[in-house]
């Protein structure tokens, strides 16, 4: 049987909509006439403008190797620190970029769980490691290349010397080079079997050595037993290493990789340096164990000490583009990403393609693509129109009283749901509600119901962002009862001047009589349900969804699975043909401005702007007198967060902040973990107020006026959300007083 094409019901929609253009003569006017020589010409810097691109990728095509899988992988353990040559050259700005393996203590790699969870995941990458490790094995001990301290000062030893002791260090080579060759010895990252819990977090050491030959004839002679091997912890000096700069320390953590940027500069190498002597650079462990490192380094010279500034630069030229409204902001993202991925390969820090698509958060972009389908489906209902009147009724005629209800009912809706989910059920409510009302602006309340929407969120730890994180990275000393007890009586607190604040800032908005009441209730009366059919359908299926959203202390998983396969499940069932009609509902400049951002700031983390920052919050809070450490860290953290969180979007912010509180909470200076958790939750979720693209719920808040048509101008979300934020942070602070003294 012949097949027959069969328009959706949106084709035909926009079917009609062309040709009533063609009937009204809507189309737009043709373009002034002019000759195609004139054109090519006027258009030429197009083709200057993408030739230099072109020009500066076939320039730079030294830089642009993208590394294999586990190339950049090695093993460092603690009998064998790991080096690698970097030559003789001057060393002006060595910036590295390490990712270190999570750390499993003795007690627990002994456990079944464990070990289960290991063999797992070396088996799975047996091929591709032994591989590498093959390719690895006959340059690894040669001269100038890379590898354990004690095969390099066997090596050089055997080289030189013809005596008992060079002999006994050949033979170490190969006992170094056999361990090498076993597979595991890549992926594992655990403390010696059997071997003592260490008392201090085990660290992860890298400076610059230089090699005395003389001296590394010794090792074989300082080398313990091969049976102790495992247990022992030998510095890089056992095998004729010495340290020639200031050594940078990363504490490895439990069950968590961890990141750990540094730079050494020509002031920080010591009086032992010797110029025209190759260098090194050496990691060594302080615990009895080994840890597997993905390590990336680069000279990059005097660029170094620009880089975080020009990120910096970056970021603020996207925030004045985006405030100029000249340029979409998804456009505005976007140039700035491709900047900041610019400036990580002038850094010789080349982002492959599946390192970018790393950089997105796909929690937040799967999270609004599910839930954008589901409340464009509840939508089709009239399930808005039929909330909307109840509200409206509820409010009996004082805009007032309708504000405040909208404004709390966001509140308490966003601390069981994140804030995006909740505004992107509340806005269409909203919307509907004020075109009802004789057709008000919404600008004003939807504004109002995103700002107490992050408020809200505070309370509890699965209502914003920030909180998750902070959360799921020290689940160890913080339960989701802990943000409820410690968090929302501050969030309470804290909505009453926000409040009060947002009805006198719009007062002549959300202030007054509604007018013409009676009449809004005679429309609002005719209300109903449209297709009950769809209502059943649609609600099941968000009834679960939410479910999920709420039960996340139970299972943990991502509230993105539950969007998304509720989206899924309620389109095959509804509109198995009308993908058109579905994806119409779907924002995708949203989801792509998202994108873009993701990457601009996740580059600007590799590129160390954000450690920079961080660096500065903890050399001040070091500062302060002992007995006033607590209340300074409080302030700084609180202020800072909520400042930086205004200019940056709070998740990556916050995703470097929770090891930054981690360090300093463990590093002897008598600060409670949990009271700088929630100054970071306060200043972070606060902070989010400040601006447009502070928060993920105020670009879904912009974005659903826009289509509206009803735009909200940079400019004009800060003057409201500015003082919003002042405010509430302050009343923050004055809460925070009680973990202070």
């Amino acid at each position: 049987m012949p097949h027959h094409a069969v328009l959706s019901h949106r084709a035909e929609e926009l079917i009609e909509l062309r040709l009533d253009d063609l009937e009204h003569n809507h189309l737009a006017h043709p373009a002034k006439p002019i000759s195609p020589a004139k054109a090519l010409l006027r258009n030429l810097w197009v083709l200057l403008l993408c030739g230099g691109v072109l020009t500066v990728v076939l320039l730079g095509k030294s830089r642009l190797h993208v590394a294999e899988p586990l190339e950049h992988v090695h093993a460092v353990n603690s009998a064998e620190p790991y080096f690698v040559p970097l030559g003789t050259a001057p060393i002006k700005y060595l910036y590295i970029a390490n990712i270190a393996a999570p750390w499993h203590g003795a007690a627990g790699d002994s456990s079944g769980g464990h070990r289960r969870r290991r063999r797992g995941l070396l088996g799975a990458a047996a091929d591709a490691v032994s591989q590498q490790t093959a390719a690895l094995l006959e340059p690894l001990f040669a001269a100038g290349s890379g590898g354990t301290a004690a095969a390099a000062a066997a090596a050089a030893a055997g080289r030189t010397l013809k005596d008992p002791a060079a002999l006994q260090a050949l033979h170490l080579k190969q006992l170094m080079k056999q361990q090498l060759s076993h597979p595991r010895r890549v992926l594992a990252a655990a403390a010696a079997p059997g071997g003592p819990e260490p008392s201090a977090p085990p660290q992860l050491t890298m400076q610059i050595m230089q090699r005395n030959i003389t001296k590394a004839a010794t090792a074989a002679a300082a080398a313990p037993s091969i049976e102790a091997l495992p247990n022992s912890v030998l510095s890089p000096a056992t095998y004729g290493f010495h340290s020639v700069s200031q050594a940078v320390t990363c504490n490895l953590k439990e069950g968590q990789a961890v990141k750990c940027n540094a730079a050494i500069t020509s002031s920080s190498l010591s009086d032992a340096f010797e110029a025209g002597q190759e260098n090194f650079l050496v990691l060594s462990l302080n615990t009895p164990g080994q840890v597997a490192v993905e390590l990336h380094f680069s000279e990059i010279g005097k660029l170094g000490y620009a880089k975080n500034w020009l990120a910096l630069a970056i970021l603020l030229g996207m925030l004045v583009a985006i405030a100029t409204e000249k340029v979409h902001r998804m456009w505005c993202a976007f140039v700035a990403a491709f900047a900041m991925m610019s400036l990580l390969l002038w850094c010789n820090m080349t982002p492959s393609l599946a390192k970018v698509t790393e950089f997105l958060d796909e929690s937040t972009l799967g999270l609004l693509f599910g839930m954008m389908i589901l409340v464009g489906k509840l939508k089709d209902t009239g399930l808005f129109e039929v909330l909307c009147a109840a509200t409206l009724k509820a409010s009996r005629g004082k805009m007032w009283l309708l504000s405040v209800l909208m404004m709390y009912i966001t509140a308490c809706v966003s601390a069981f749901l994140d804030n995006v989910t909740t505004m992107l059920l509340m806005g269409p409510i909203t919307i509907s509600m004020m075109k009802t009302a004789n057709g008000r602006d919404p600008r004003p309340m939807l504004m109002a119901q995103v700002l107490m929407s992050n408020i809200g969120g505070t309370a509890t730890m699965v209502g914003d962002p920030p909180n998750i994180i902070i959360g799921t990275a020290l689940q160890r000393y913080l339960g989701f009862v802990d943000f409820i007890l410690h968090l929302a009586p501050g969030v309470i607190a804290a909505s009453v001047p926000a409040a009060a604040l947002i009805l006198w800032l719009y007062r002549k908005e959300l202030l007054g009589p509604i007018p013409d009441y009676s009449k809004v209730l005679s429309t609002v009366g005719q209300y109903r349900v449209t297709d009950w059919d769809l209502m059943a359908k649609s609600g099941y299926v968000m009834v679960v969804v939410l479910l999920g959203f709420l039960l996340h202390p139970l299972h943990h998983l991502d509230p993105a699975w539950f969007a998304i396969i509720g989206a899924s499940i309620l389109c095959i069932i509804t509109s198995r043909l009308d993908v058109e009609e579905i994806m119409h509902s779907v924002e995708w400049d949203m989801l792509l401005f998202f994108a873009a951002q993701f990457v601009m700031v996740e580059c600007a983390a590799e590129i160390g702007m954000i450690d920079m920052i961080g660096g500065w919050l903890e050399a001040i809070i070091r500062a302060a007198p002992a007995q006033q450490r607590t209340l300074v860290a409080v302030q700084i953290l609180l202020w800072a967060s909520a400042f930086i969180s205004g200019i940056l979007d709070n998740i990556p912010y916050t995703i470097t902040m929770v090891p930054v509180i981690d360090f300093l909470a463990s590093s002897g200076l008598g600060l409670n973990i949990q009271t700088l958790a929630w100054a970071l939750a306060f200043g972070a979720c606060f902070g989010g107020n400040a601006t447009l693209i502070g928060a993920s719920a105020n670009i879904v808040t912009a974005t659903i006026l826009e289509r509206q048509g009803f735009p909200m101008s940079f400019l004009g979300w800060m003057r409201v959300g500015i003082p919003v934020t002042i405010a509430t942070v302050a009343v923050a602070n004055l809460y925070m007083f009680r973990y202070c003294f």
